[in-house]
């Protein structure tokens, strides 16, 4: 598979993955902004102490100003890009994929990159004749002032009991202090740093990967749980009896508070396609405009800012927030306390105000050998209904909605069905197995493993 991604450029290290590649794609994101200036940061992978110099090597030999932020969390280096004013960002991380991959998260300008930028740069990157100059690398310290910048956005309160799982990433220190700071009695749990983590996988979006914090927030009385991934930018939120709330879930309580404070006349909400219905009836109930965006970070980030949205978010645990401009995981812990702690009311309290759908979570099967014309032929079968095919394709049932889209990473297929009653879901999912009888036994095997009767 390609290093190459859709949102960005990630990869097995040293197998995909090098300090000369990661020097290539340094003078690639060099030449694309025509040698302007850039923040780099890194995770605390081990990899990123041979990736990050080699990068900036690159950057530097394509005649850019680079600004070295040591090593941070991703949220951390967005603020720096917005702190320092730089057209670029170059922050080396592999997200919550495991500690044998790394990558590169990329901004060429405002906006994050898309999957025509990344092809781009994976064209300049194996060409030789880029452009050079004159570049230089500085360091600079911004931790201090993105604590500060945080902390400001919030109020103290009463005292709630937090425990935050850093996972040994890049937020160890950060996530406890901002939390601290604000007046919270806050639980460590993996929150020294090591980027082999050791003690956890850095995805939190999987509920097995969270089973230690899962059982210390009731077993210490606390009121919620924080889980973040490997840089920062995913969380994952776990009420006081342990249960984790669905990130659509959060979106809702998170909408509900940003709209009735916003003065826009109708204010935007961007959500990722896999969200429930649930959350787009939310908004339009509250006067906001629900704006749906294909899955992935990068996608959701470009429309958050290009409408100028009050919040996004994305299934994964990505939560974007327009006094940021930026997804920042332990932002949004600090968020769902201030609205606690102004509601009095617990976050599974909250979490059960929000009406639920039957829903499937994501179904994975191996995908058929022409994916293309299954869909194609989905489409046809489906023609006289709402159909969405910028990701794979959405259908729009009067009682729900079906995703079918390829992976971008590996040969499978997901699928996701929501009914607004059980049997509105039972007759969508029959409805789209009848149109695809390849996907009938591995989707239904799959049901049964993950929704048992």
């Amino acid at each position: 598979m390609s290093i190459y991604k859709a949102n960005d450029i990630r990869g097995i290290v040293p197998d995909e993955l090098d300090a000369t590649t990661a020097c290539a794609i340094g003078r690639a994101v060099g030449h694309a902004l025509d040698g302007a200036s850039v923040v780099v940061g890194g995770d605390l992978r081990p990899s990123t102490s041979d990736l990050k110099p080699a990068a900036i090597e690159g950057l530097v030999a394509a005649g850019c100003r680079v600004i070295d932020v040591g090593q941070v969390s991703t949220p951390m280096c967005y603020f720096a890009k917005e702190l320092l004013g730089t057209p670029g960002l170059l922050m080396v991380t592999a997200s919550h994929n495991p500690p044998q991959y790394n990558g590169f998260k990329v901004m060429l300008g405002s906006l994050p990159v898309d999957d025509a930028d990344i092809r781009r740069l994976g064209v300049l990157a194996a060409r030789a004749d880029l452009r050079t100059g004159q570049g230089s690398a500085e360091t600079a310290e911004v931790s201090e002032r993105y604590l500060d910048f945080t902390a400001r956005q919030f109020t103290r309160g009463r005292r709630l009991k937090v425990v935050i799982d850093a996972g040994t990433g890049s937020a160890w220190q950060a996530g406890p202090t901002l939390f601290r700071t604000l007046g919270y009695e806050v639980v460590q749990l993996f929150c020294e740093p090591d980027g082999r983590y050791p003690r956890r996988s850095p995805n939190p979006a999987v509920p097995e990967n969270i089973a230690a914090l899962r059982e210390a927030v009731p077993g210490l009385g606390a009121d919620f749980g924080l889980a973040l991934d490997g840089d920062a930018d995913r969380a994952a939120l776990v009420d006081d009896t342990g249960e984790v709330v669905l990130n659509d879930v959060v979106m809702v309580i998170f909408a509900r508070h940003l709209l009735d404070e916003a003065a826009d006349g109708q204010p935007v909400v961007v959500y990722d396609q896999k969200c429930s219905q649930v959350l787009a009836e939310s908004v339009s109930a509250l006067g906001g405009r629900a704006l749906r965006e294909r899955s992935g970070h990068a996608f959701i980030k470009r429309r958050f800012l290009v409408e100028n949205a009050v919040f996004a978010g994305e299934l994964s645990g990505h939560y974007f927030f327009r006094p940021l401009r930026y997804d920042d995981a332990v932002y949004a812990g600090l968020m769902l306390g201030e609205l606690l702690r102004a509601s009095g009311h617990s976050l599974r309290e909250l979490a059960a105000g929000v009406p639920r759908y039957p829903i499937t979570p994501d179904l994975r099967v191996p995908a058929p050998a022409s994916l293309a014309r299954l869909l194609d032929h989905l489409a046809e079968t489906f023609a006289k209904l709402p159909l969405d095919r910028s990701d794979g394709l959405r259908i729009e049932f009067e009682q729900g909605w079906a995703l079918v889209r390829p992976s971008i990473t590996e040969p499978l297929v997901t699928l996701r069905f929501e009914g607004q009653t059980p049997q509105a879901l039972s007759d969508i999912i029959d409805r789209v197995l009848a149109a695809a009888p390849d996907l009938r036994e591995p989707v239904e095997a799959r049901l049964r493993q993950v929704m048992p009767a």
